[in-house]
């Protein structure tokens, strides 16, 4: 009876729930594909949060938080912050620093050209990337 009065929030995102793992981005404007494999960026949705991870950029590690919107064949990032492991959250003013996760811009729009269980394919106006779900 004690689990009648809790509050459960479970989130309604559906198959982008969970970890992804950067495969490729390919860049629009030279029509290079990237294999991002071995640089270890993966997003992490959960609720209505994104959470970017880059591992491999031990100078300087950071992790990226940002809120999200999916609605049908859209995904907009947006409101990126720095989490600091000393200095705490911080507002993300200039996109440069996103770019290693394939957003370039600080509301980023993607069509969704691909989500299940496994794979991810997103498309921003520079960028195409390829997900594989850890």
């Amino acid at each position: 009876m004690t689990l009648a009065s809790c509050s459960l929030h479970s989130s309604d995102n559906g198959d982008l729930d969970g970890f992804w793992q950067l495969r490729t981005m390919e860049l629009k404007a030279t029509g290079e594909v990237l294999d991002m494999r071995e640089s270890q960026v993966s997003w992490s949705f959960q609720g209505s949060i994104l959470e970017l991870r880059n591992i491999l950029a031990a100078d300087d590690y950071m992790d990226v938080i940002c809120s999200f919107r999916h609605e049908g064949d859209e995904l907009v990032v947006f409101d990126p912050y720095v989490s600091w492991r000393e200095e705490g959250d911080i507002p993300i003013a200039d996109a440069t620093p996103l770019h290693r996760y394939g957003i370039y811009q600080l509301e980023e729009h993607f069509k969704v050209l691909e989500l299940n269980g496994d794979n991810m394919l997103l498309e921003s106006q520079d960028v195409r990337l390829h997900f594989r779900r850890y």
